[in-house]
């Protein structure tokens, strides 16, 4: 009996070694690797990445936008520098985020991302203009690549 008991032990132990599962059975996201995580950033400017074509409508929760790497490496992570204008100019809102791409040398990707926008009353300028009579409000973007 008890020989049945500490063999149950150790197969449950070598079990966790292998990896931790959650309350639900599924494993566990790893934490990445030091050395991907410690991947150093260099400043950008547009001759190495640009962005261009962004759009948000006035009911979206998503913004994207168009990044090219004219650069002979792969790009994995960006960092985009967004403010948002009223159409006077004035500041609505500034972000500066960091997002996890793949964007291969000479190429072009569409990036996506929440946007600021929580009550869904900002639509882009150069987006279709709302068809509701709504307190919508046109807003201009300034974007810039600020690291890769």
């Amino acid at each position: 009996m008890r020989a049945g008991i500490l063999l149950m032990l150790a197969v449950i132990a070598a079990g966790s070694i292998h990896g931790q599962r959650s309350w639900r059975g599924k494993r566990q996201a790893e934490p990445p690797a030091l050395a991907q995580a410690a991947t150093p950033m260099r400043a950008c400017d547009s001759t190495m990445v640009s962005g261009s074509g962004f759009e948000k409508t006035l009911r979206s929760s998503i913004e994207s936008v168009f990044l090219t790497n004219h650069t002979d490496d792969t790009v994995r992570k960006v960092c985009l520098d967004i403010e948002y204008l009223d159409t006077n100019g004035r500041q609505l809102h500034r972000r500066n985020e960091h997002f996890s791409v793949e964007i291969p040398p000479k190429s072009t990707r569409r990036l996506e991302f929440r946007s600021f926008d929580r009550q869904n009353v900002f639509y882009y300028h150069l987006s279709s203009r709302p068809r509701t009579r709504s307190n919508a409000t046109p807003f201009k973007v300034r974007l810039r690549v600020d690291s890769i």
